[in-house]
């Protein structure tokens, strides 16, 4: 049984605080205020839409007391709460920015650190139990992310999960002319910086293909817009997901989008068609085990 005072656990915290990437990104979206709220709502949207925060079968290991990464983990909702959930266990995140919770909410048991996750893991062969990531569509180009699922191998123990929860922008429904439109540019603006709308619907494939077995795969469904939003709010999210690059790329073909105030009352009607449509789109969680 592991506990938050065990020697490898020290040994971990010492790498841990080490680390310090500023390697080069490809992801375009903001760390500032308004984003870190952004990603809190988009935390919660994911608990309803799975009922949960994580469905690989790992409840009795993480009761027991084990080491678990959050890959690529913001302001740390995740961490925070497994934290709390599991005592005995031990949770690190990392994250290209410092937006990590201060340190006196942190409970005990869990780390933070900066940390380019397109780079290798700082962290030895067979080390984490579960491995967890979700949300890095527009963080990971599509050809590396063969090489970060090996690497999430390596430090992965025999019999231990990897789980990525994923939204795929491809696969959006009740959509409407308006939001096809957005899409066809937000697509057109990824694949520009190596990214791949769809990069959900072959994840399943890229587990298998890095060795894991006994794969399982399952689909939430993520609104457009929350329910629980005004067009004003949902209009500072529509401003982050679809901002300058996408109305750059917009307004060479139509130039009307050149000006902001324009470009902005279209997102404004976007939000409206996707509240009146109850635009969705699928949301892909696969997990799978590495053999003993």
């Amino acid at each position: 049984m592991l506990s938050s005072n065990n020697s490898q656990e020290l040994n971990s915290q010492n790498v841990v605080e080490s680390v310090s990437d500023n390697a080069e990104t490809v992801y375009f979206l903001s760390s500032e205020e308004s984003e870190l709220d952004r990603l809190g709502q988009q935390y919660e949207a994911l608990k309803r839409a799975f009922g949960g925060i994580f469905d690989a079968p790992t409840h009795e290991s993480l009761k027991q007391g084990t080491f678990v990464l959050d890959s690529g983990c913001g302001p740390g909702q995740w961490v925070i709460e497994m934290s709390k959930e599991y005592p005995r266990s031990t949770f690190v995140g990392l994250d290209l920015s410092n937006i990590f919770p201060p340190q006196e909410s942190r409970p005990p048991n869990c780390q933070f650190a900066i940390h380019n996750i397109l780079k290798t893991l700082p962290f030895p062969e067979n080390h984490f139990t579960f491995i967890h990531q979700q949300y890095l569509l527009c963080g990971i180009q599509e050809w590396r992310w063969p090489s970060v699922l090996q690497d999430f191998m390596r430090t992965l123990k025999p019999g231990g999960w990897i789980e990525l929860t994923e939204p795929s922008a491809s696969e959006i429904f009740n959509i409407g002319p308006k939001n096809l439109l957005l899409r066809k540019y937000m697509q057109d603006m990824m694949a520009e910086r190596g990214l791949k709308m769809s990069i959900a619907q072959g994840l399943e494939s890229l587990l298998a293909n890095v060795g894991l077995m006994n794969i399982q795969v399952k689909h939430g469904q993520v609104p457009l817009v929350p329910v629980d939003h005004d067009v004003e709010k949902s209009k500072q999210d529509f401003m982050k997901g679809f901002g300058t690059p996408v109305q750059l790329l917009m307004s060479q073909d139509y130039p009307e989008f050149s000006s902001l105030a324009t470009y902005e009352q279209f997102l404004v009607d976007s939000i409206k068609e996707c509240i009146e449509l109850n635009t969705f789109m699928l949301v892909h969680r696969i997990c799978g085990q590495k053999p003993n």
